[in-house]
Parts: structure tokens; C-alpha cells; sequence
């Protein structure tokens, strides 16, 4: 076992303790995490090394209105009018360099690795305060919830 891979192991073993937790301190998925990226709240950001996603700003062609999309290379529909296109990672790289995150990028060798990458879309983050997404709005990306936690009164 390679050091890289204990601390990798390590990682994981404290994403899931997180969600067994279920404080909020944690978000997975593509639109939970990339919510979190832009509230700023990630503390750490945990990318399988495998996923081959693009993040693809397209424009409506009637509108003009962009909107931000996360699609495999294959998945791609042509027909859309595509404003930019970046890697998955070098988009996750920039971003947790601008707040000052951390990015860590794992693999699936592991049992924890598995389980991430299976269970939570190889794509999720630690965060450094609470948030509950059940409160949001879907028709709004912005209308995140931050829950207050009671530590100011312990």
C-alpha cells in the first residue's frame, strides 16, 4: 500500500464518517458540490481521478441567458451554441485555488475509494461549515441555506 493511497483512504474514511454524521458538512453530486464551490464554503474537494467530465458554459440561442453544464465528452450535443469548455479538473484546480481549498483527487482501488466513487458520483466535498440543500429552491441556483449551528452557545 502506497502512502498516497493510506491518505486517500484516510480522506474518505472522513468524507463518510461526515455523511454518517449527517450534520450538513458534506455535499456530493455535481450541482450539491458545485453549489457549495460557489457559496464558498468547501473545505475540501474530493474528485475520482477517472471522471472524464467537461464543464461547458452554453448560451440560449433566443435569450442569449449562459448556463453552466457538467457532460461527458461523448454526451455533447452539438447543436448547442457553446460559449467555453474545461476539463473537470483543471475547472476544480482554479476553483479551489481561488478559496483557498484543497483538491484532492482519489482513486477507486480502495474499498472507501469504491464506495465514493459508486455511491457518491466520484465528485463531493468536505465543507468548512454546515449547509442543508434539502432548503433550497431548484429553479434557483442561488438559493442555498446556511444552517445555524448551535457551537457560539456551547
Amino acid at each position: 500500500i502506497t502512502s498516497r493511497l493510506v491518505d486517500e483512504k484516510h480522506l474518505l474514511a472522513k468524507f463518510l464518517h461526515e455523511v454518517a454524521q449527517n450534520i450538513g458538512k458534506y455535499c456530493f453530486g455535481m450541482q450539491q458540490t458545485c453549489k457549495a464551490m460557489q457559496m464558498g464554503v468547501v473545505d475540501t474537494l474530493i474528485c475520482w481521478d477517472q471522471l472524464n467530465i467537461d464543464r461547458l458554459v452554453v448560451r440560449h440561442p433566443d435569450t442569449g441567458k449562459e448556463k453552466v453544464l457538467f457532460v461527458a465528452p461523448e454526451e455533447r450535443d452539438e447543436a448547442v451554441d457553446v460559449v467555453e469548455v474545461q476539463a473537470l479538473r483543471a475547472w476544480a484546480q482554479a476553483s479551489c485555488e481561488q478559496l483557498g481549498a484543497t483538491l484532492a483527487m482519489v482513486s477507486d482501488r480502495s474499498r472507501e475509494g469504491k464506495q465514493f466513487c459508486r455511491g457518491f458520483f466520484g465528485f463531493g466535498a468536505l465543507l468548512r461549515n454546515p449547509v442543508d440543500f434539502d432548503c433550497s429552491d431548484d429553479s434557483d441556483a442561488n438559493s442555498i441555506c446556511s444552517i445555524d449551528s448551535d457551537e457560539d452557545f456551547a
